[in-house]
């Protein structure tokens, strides 16, 4: 009885995704400019250990000695904390900035998900692609292992032939 070949798809359950990877071709300025346009200072994605992604602050504020406010959200993936976003400007502006900066996590959330989707698609491809291929390998070893086995008999049953035919004479 031949044996069935089931794809495993344990690489993709389990399996720990970095957000620098998942955000890696993702390009964040454009997103972040207009965040600084409506009024925030800077805005700052940082991964769950605190490692910045990106930074973009705002090129020509002038200084002020207003208390600063910093409206500061986490980023969820799958139910652990992968990132936050930090958007920082002066108190005054404080309402704006938290519209500011719920409107970028948001953004960034949805970019974030669907990211991720297509790396998992994308990895899930690879590894069935790469199964594939080996499985082909394997059924080819097996073939060519089959084919000189048969040559082999061939050959050996010519000779037992042979034999034969000259001990019948």
């Amino acid at each position: 009885m031949e044996e069935i070949n089931h794809i495993i798809y344990d690489y993709v359950i389990g399996a720990d995704r970095e957000i620098k990877h998942i955000l890696k071709n993702i390009d964040m300025r454009p997103l972040f400019k207009t965040a600084l346009n409506a009024g925030a200072r800077s805005i700052t994605l940082e991964d769950a250990e605190g490692c910045v992604l990106y930074r973009q602050d705002a090129d020509s504020l002038p200084e002020t000695s207003c208390p600063l406010f910093i409206f500061r959200k986490s980023l969820f993936l799958e139910g652990e904390t992968v990132a936050h976003i930090a958007v920082t400007g002066e108190e005054e502006h404080r309402n704006s900035l938290e519209i500011t900066g719920s409107l970028l996590y948001e953004a960034v959330d949805i970019i974030l998900r669907s990211s991720y989707r297509t790396v998992l698609a994308t990895e899930t491809h690879k590894a069935v692609v790469y199964q594939s291929y080996e499985e082909l390998l394997e059924t080819n070893r097996k073939l060519t292992e089959s084919e000189s086995k048969y040559r082999e008999l061939t050959d050996s049953l010519e000779k037992q032939v042979q034999q034969r035919t000259e001990e019948l004479k």
